[in-house]
């Protein structure tokens, strides 16, 4: 789901890519759902723009953190 079959063919260690990541891959869905249950909870109980903004603000630290470790373990283990 996260790497098209295609770039599996021929690839280094997906096995290994896989062991990596997926520690990563559940923290992220974790965080995921925070928001998500953080973004109600501020738009309907709240009512806090503050709450929202450091909700996003964490959120897109931890994208950006998923995205560069997603990147240096396909160059390591995939192509």
């Amino acid at each position: 789901m996260l790497i098209p079959e295609e770039d599996l063919i021929g690839s280094k260690d997906p096995k290994k890519f896989c062991e990596v990541m997926y520690k990563k891959t559940f923290l992220f869905g974790i965080v995921c759902v925070l928001y998500g249950m953080a973004g109600i909870g501020s738009e309907m109980l709240w009512k806090s723009r503050m709450g929202n903004s450091i909700s996003l603000t964490i959120f897109i630290i931890v994208v950006l953190w998923y995205c560069r470790e997603m990147r240096k373990a396909r160059q390591t283990y995939i192509k």
